[in-house]
Parts: C-alpha cells; structure tokens; sequence
C-alpha cells in the first residue's frame, strides 16, 4: 500500500464532517426536547381540559403560548416533527408558572387543612374539660 503525500491524517470530526456517533447524540438530544415539549404541551392542555373541555383547552394553550391550535393539537396527538428553541422556552416558563401557582395554591389549602385540624383539636379539649 503506498501513501500519498497529498493526504491529511486529519479525523473526520476535525475536518468538518460528522461521525456517526455525533449525528445519533444529536438526534437522540432532538428527539429528548421534542418529546419533552410534546409533554408540557400536552400537561398544560390536561390542567384546562375539565375545566374548559379539550377544544377550549387547545385554544386556551394555543393563546397562551402563541401558537396555532393546530400546533398545539399537534403535541397533544404527539405528531410534532421539530421544535424550535422559543417554543421549546416559552412552554417550559408556562409550566414553570403553572407549577409554581399550584404550588401557592397548594400551600393555601395546607394553610387551611391545619387551620380546621386545629379547631377540631381544640374541642376535643374543650369536650375533655366538660367531661
């Protein structure tokens, strides 16, 4: 076998071309954020869903984010091919400021509950005193 002078000893990764291995990283990266959009679409759509029904839960979603509703119908049947670094964002704030209202309202009612336990304990002692 003779080697030609004329020859890079250069890996395909450094002259520019991507190996295999990278392509499937990358792909199996896409397809990790395209699913999780899908799902936080989908979560947003199931917290309005009882209380709007599913059609006004798209358009609800869809208004909120600023999509289509077909986009939105799109991530709830799981048929998006890509998405986009604003989408991808814009859904995660949403759910991060759903999560964190039902966080609030979680607390409140935690609030309440304590309030009524302690009532209820207070008289059992008063119905111990009187006894």
């Amino acid at each position: 076998m003779s080697e030609r002078s004329d020859v890079s000893p250069i890996s395909p990764a450094r002259a520019g071309a991507s190996s295999p291995d990278r392509e499937v990283r990358h792909k199996m990266c896409a397809d990790a954020m395209r699913d999780e959009f899908q799902n936080l679409v989908s979560a947003e759509v199931s917290a309005r869903r009882d209380r709007l029904g599913l059609a006004g839960a798209f358009a609800d979603v869809a208004r909120a984010l600023g999509f289509t509703v077909r986009r939105v119908r799109a991530c709830w049947h799981h048929e998006v091919r890509a998405v986009t670094l604003a989408e991808w964002q814009a859904v995660r704030e949403m759910g991060a400021a759903r999560l964190a209202q039902e966080e609030s309202r979680l607390r409140h009612e935690d609030a309440l509950i304590r309030q009524r336990l302690e009532n209820i304990r207070q008289r059992q002692a008063a119905l111990r005193d009187l006894l």
